[in-house]
């Protein structure tokens, strides 16, 4: 059976019309989503899922064929909210909030030009899209405290020494690390994608399910800290001759192969003889209107079609006009200075450099050095954005606060501090390599507001630019080294930021 009849083919040729529109006008959006796709093993499903959307979406074209088509006004509120939500990313550089917003446009359009009976009808492959955008990052962290958790109490139970701290596991056979690869994330993207597939099609029952997609959630997690386990006791009793190099990936990616054949033999055993997919013959309904009547309804829908395509391309150009003729002030240039109350902390020139945070993109990079009573030493850093564009952010992902191919990180915090005479919640990392221990307070200001959270720091640079008052925005870092307890670090850290006020010239 055809998709759509040749009396109803207007709407899809207006559909096709608008999809290929936004693949053109927000191609950077797209091929921000390809690029990721390319670089990123964790994300390199996202080629799969527009061609599994389309398969499902070609499963259902009898049921599609026999709905109306229907198009509706209505579906242009979605669209201009899309719009509106992408720019937002746009302005503020956010690359997940315009990939989400492009691939909720292209669903909007199915329902402005389609009607809501077939969305209705194709809600499913259509929110399957959503696969395709490249999100968890935030997950990582947790899941690799999760793993090295499961790790460290399985490898007790059985027996083996084993000294912890934070992601680096240590036995008497070797040193370990839970390494963002290790988190699981890919394996819990992957059954959460897999496990929604047949949750859908296996079963009818609300509960089922959830029960089922709940357990691509818990098996998958559970799993990986087994499969970390059982790396560390095959390189712990092979006196580290097996699953340290490239084997180790191999391992993992064939236990969660047993993991997902696991899932689908315990997922095919919750199905009950009831749940079985009832396909019910459609029933033809007679239409009692006349040819002239029913071919005065299909000109009305054509010309309804056509118009709303002209009501989406004026909205892309009211758009482009506005945020085109939008006169954003430049960030406003302020003398920025340090300075101590205190004079029992001192400048002082170090001859090598143990830690630096690493923000390519700033306009002022600057690390300085201090010394106080008892030889205590303390480095102070900050990083100035003096304008913001694509690739000079302050929040951005390649932004670190400390090289990760030098230094390990083994824990990291949320604390209160006092500096420059104001209470700040900052967060705090620990951490060490093969010399030196080290704790590190950092926090952001935008326009003299400070917090902890990269999230409302973008908020804050959003908010104040769109004012036309927004100051450079800075991260503030302060370290200071110790050998055994971190409380003395804190200690120090704690004193010296006391003593330190901001100048900033606000003529």
């Amino acid at each position: 059976m055809q998709i759509f009849s040749k009396k109803r083919i207007e709407p899809y040729v207006c559909l096709l019309f608008s999809f290929l529109t936004v693949l053109v006008l927000f191609h950077e959006s797209f091929g921000t989503l390809w690029q990721k796709w390319m670089t990123s093993g964790t994300y390199a499903h996202g080629f799969l899922i527009p061609i599994v959307s389309l398969y499902l979406i070609w499963l259902k074209k009898d049921e599609v064929a026999s709905l109306t088509v229907k198009p509706t006004a209505w579906g242009l509120l979605p669209i201009v909210a899309c719009i509106l939500l992408w720019q937002a990313g746009k302005f503020a550089y956010v690359l997940i909030v315009q990939q989400l917003s492009v691939v909720t446009l292209l669903i909007a359009l199915v329902y402005l030009f389609l009607g809501r009976k077939i969305f209705q009808s194709l809600w499913f492959p259509l929110a399957y899209l959503y696969f395709c955008i490249p999100f968890g990052n935030f997950l990582i962290e947790p899941l690799q405290n999760l793993t090295a958790f499961i790790t460290v109490k399985a490898l007790m139970l059985s027996g083996i020494s084993v000294y912890a701290e934070g992601w680096n596991i240590t036995t008497s056979r070797g040193s370990f690390e839970v390494a963002a690869a290790c988190s699981g994330i890919r394996y819990l993207i992957a059954s959460i994608a897999l496990g929604i597939i047949f949750a859908h099609f296996a079963y009818r029952t609300f509960w089922r399910k959830t029960l089922f997609i709940g357990l691509c959630i818990v098996i998958p997690l559970v799993g990986n800290g087994i499969r970390a386990y059982g790396i560390i006791v095959l390189a712990h009793f092979t006196h580290m001759k097996l699953a340290i190099g490239f084997d180790h990936l191999i391992y993992g990616w064939l236990f969660f192969g047993l993991i997902m054949l696991s899932l689908f033999w315990l997922g095919n055993k919750l199905r009950s003889e009831t749940e079985v997919e009832v396909n019910v013959p459609l029933k033809k309904i007679c239409n009692e209107s006349s040819n002239a009547e029913d071919s005065l309804v299909v000109s009305i829908d054509a010309i309804k079609s056509w118009i709303l395509v002209l009501g989406f391309v004026g909205l892309l150009a009211i758009n482009h006009s506005f945020w085109g003729n939008l006169n954003i002030a430049p960030i406003q240039q302020k003398a920025f200075s340090f300075e101590l109350s205190s004079a029992d902390w001192h400048p002082i020139e170090k001859k090598s450099i143990e830690w630096l945070p690493v923000f390519p993109g700033a306009d002022e990079r600057v690390l300085s050095h201090f010394v106080g009573r008892e030889n205590k030493e303390i480095d102070l850093f900050y990083a100035r954005f003096l304008s913001e564009a694509e690739g000079k952010e302050l929040i951005a992902s390649n932004n670190y606060f400390f090289d990760s191919g030098v230094w390990r990180l083994a824990a990291h915090k949320t604390t209160q501090m006092q500096f420059s005479g104001k209470s700040i919640r900052c967060t705090e990392y620990d951490i060490f390599n093969r010399f030196d221990r080290r704790l590190i307070w950092v926090w952001y200001r935008v326009n003299g507001i400070d917090t902890h959270s990269p999230i409302i720091t973008k908020i804050l640079i959003v908010f104040f630019k769109l004012l036309g008052n927004l100051q450079p925005p800075m991260v503030i870092a302060v370290s200071s080294g110790y050998q055994y307890y971190p409380e003395q670090a804190r200690a120090e850290l704690k004193e010296f930021s006391t003593a330190v006020n901001l100048n900033i010239d606000h003529g």
